[in-house]
């Protein structure tokens, strides 16, 4: 009988070669104290994308390639060679030093789990032994996110030239100038904003250009 062994996180184990399809799943779980999460990816530390034979480098598996116009295969389409699938059905090719393959993402601080399986069908005259590669997991923080709300704070009365609502997303420290709208309510004279509903002395008077500092 032939027989297929791979060690999810370490090598594949090939003991002859039936060209038949096996694969073996990892659960990778990451944690990130940042409060917009982050998203994680598999990248290739090199330009090689072949299983190397752990003994002789001159023999490899190679990964898989896609017929023309499909982004994946399943199972049952192998022919030679070892792919990646992040929902056991789907598998895509081993990503190249200029791509990456999506694992998953949360969009808030805490512990997300992501489950990589491999898949590999070897051609018949694989020679035996343990081919291995090397990948990286990469978990990026997503870039922290703010809103600015402004509020007419002016019960049921009606006010008008209300200045739009802002989101911002930033990669480093940057500032958003605020809007230079001026609101308009019968009875009252508009003299800027302020973080205080309460307040009878704008931080950001209507009288100069305000700008609010934002830290990533």
């Amino acid at each position: 009988d032939s027989s297929i062994t791979i060690n999810a996180g370490n090598a594949l184990n090939v003991s002859s070669y039936p060209g038949t399809f096996s694969s073996a799943s990892s659960s990778i779980s990451i944690t990130t104290d940042n409060y917009t999460g982050y998203t994680a990816t598999l990248a290739n530390p090199n330009n090689s994308t072949d299983l190397i034979h752990t003994s002789d480098n001159t023999l490899y598996i190679p990964t898989i390639t896609l017929p023309q116009g499909s982004s994946s295969i399943t199972s049952s389409q192998f022919t030679n060679g070892y792919g990646f699938s992040t929902n056991g059905t789907n598998y895509v090719p081993a990503p190249t030093s200029s791509s990456s393959l999506a694992l998953g993402s949360r969009n808030t601080a805490g512990t997300s789990s992501h489950t990589l399986t491999l898949g590999v069908t070897p051609i018949a005259s694989t020679p035996s032994g343990s081919y291995s590669k090397s990948f990286n997991i990469v978990a990026i923080a997503n870039n922290p996110q703010y809103s600015i709300t402004f509020n007419a704070n002016a019960g049921t009365d009606t006010v008008t030239g209300m200045p739009s609502n802002v989101a911002v997303t930033t990669t480093s420290a940057s500032s958003v100038t605020l809007s230079n709208n001026v609101p308009s309510r019968d009875g009252y004279h508009f003299i800027g904003w302020d973080t205080d509903s309460t307040a009878t002395t704008p931080t950001y008077p209507s009288s100069t250009t305000n700008t609010i500092d934002l830290e990533p």
